[in-house]
């Protein structure tokens, strides 16, 4: 018969029937979801027609004929996915890297969706650097590598997190008010099209590309075309009253509650720990005060950042609370008398760098001419608490990075 044993073909075909029921289910779906089960297919098809072949009719001698023509109708797609690949010669999302490297200044904050062109940080870049061993390189080799490192521009990128199988996560970041100090904004048809194509069930998406195009100035597009692939690339550039603008028309998000949407925490801090810190550096610490609150705070990194802060907006009194309740909860500081708080710690090797990066802030803090004595004084006491003077002769602690 045309299947004489059945129990191998089903067990052979339940890994991909699953699957493909699995991804169908999905609200957001990519071509490349089902290339898990490409060979398992590729091996059915053939399977089917190889039997397709044996089928009795009267016209056996056409067998052959038949199994040529099944063979080259499912060779077509391949064979045409090969040739277009073939003839495809940039990507639009290499084009658009390559327009923000020469157009975007060094250091620009860029939003990008997914799918949207690799761009480097420099956390990225001079982890790369240090991990590069050039000395073992002839002169000529390390030069030639040392001067295409000094070429590559870094920025400062926060990525909209995109979630595949559960594609409401990603709403509350759909809200352009978080990036009024960005630089540029990067998004793709890939990503874009999706949360249009539903734009019942995603009105936060669909507000925020119409305001993107009110608000912002579209600068350039890239779109696949004859050598060139990819998904559409829109980069949108702020306008000079765009903030203004935003402010006056969109308000002010007083307060946002992670609790009331499906958020994941390590993806939420890593985009508001970029903003805040980029809204530091641009003096705008309303802005970086609200971002520092919706970081993680586990992360010690964030309370040195938050005190730089409070620092640089010459909020001194509110620095000293900040700083002595983390070096008590630390045990960089005995707790008070009669109080809580952690016993001074052994000297551990992170204790040491975090001791003498709160000091280098807080001596920084007695260069203001302004800062009154009250405050002073007590900057001196802290100091004198933290035994920050035990570093080595001549050697200086390194400034806290804002």
């Amino acid at each position: 018969g045309l299947w004489p044993d059945r129990a191998p073909l089903m067990i052979f075909s339940l890994f991909p029937i699953i699957y493909f029921l699995i991804v169908g289910f999905w609200s957001m779906r990519a071509a490349r979801y089902l290339m898990p089960i490409t060979p398992l297919a590729a091996g059915l098809a053939a399977f089917c027609i190889f039997r397709l072949a044996d089928l009795p009719h009267p016209g056996r001698r056409f067998r052959p004929f038949i199994l040529i023509v099944l063979s080259l109708a499912a060779l077509v797609q391949p064979a045409r996915q090969g040739i277009s690949s073939a003839l495809v010669i940039h990507d639009t999302r290499e084009l658009a890297r390559r327009w923000l490297d020469v157009n975007a200044p060094p250091h620009s904050l860029i939003i990008k969706e997914k799918l949207t062109p690799d761009l480097w940080t420099k956390k990225e870049f001079t982890r790369l650097k240090s991990g590069m061993n050039l000395q073992d390189m002839a002169a000529e080799q390390r030069q030639e590598i040392s001067n295409t490192l000094n070429q590559v521009r870094t920025f400062r990128v926060v990525e909209i997190p995109l979630y595949a199988n559960n594609p409401k996560a990603s709403d509350p970041y759909y809200d352009l008010r978080f990036f009024i100090e960005a630089d540029y904004v990067v998004t793709s048809s890939s990503v874009k099209n999706r949360y249009l194509s539903d734009p019942e069930r995603f009105p936060r998406q669909k507000a925020f590309y119409s305001q993107l195009a009110a608000y912002w100035t579209e600068i350039a597009v890239f779109k696949p075309r004859a050598g060139t692939a990819g998904p559409v690339i829109n980069i949108f550039h702020q306008r000079d009253d765009t903030p203004a603008r935003m402010k006056e028309e969109l308000g002010w998000m007083e307060s946002f509650s992670p609790g009331k949407w499906q958020i994941n925490k390590v993806d939420l801090h890593e985009f508001a720990k970029e903003l805040a810190e980029t809204a530091t550096l641009r003096q705008n610490y309303t802005l970086a005060e609200f971002f520092f609150h919706l970081c993680d705070p586990n992360d010690p990194d964030v309370h040195y950042f938050y005190a730089g802060m409070l620092a640089l907006s010459k909020r001194y009194p509110e620095m000293l609370d900040w700083l002595t309740g983390l070096a008590r909860r630390s045990g960089l500081l005995p707790p008070p008398e009669g109080g809580g708080g952690s016993p001074r710690s052994a000297n551990r090797p992170e204790d040491d760098f975090n001791r003498r990066r709160i000091a280098e802030l807080l001596r920084g803090t007695l260069e203001d001419p302004l800062l009154e004595e009250g405050i002073r004084n007590k900057i001196l006491a802290f100091l004198e608490g933290l035994e920050a003077d035990d570093s080595p002769p001549g050697e200086k602690a390194p400034s806290p990075r804002i």
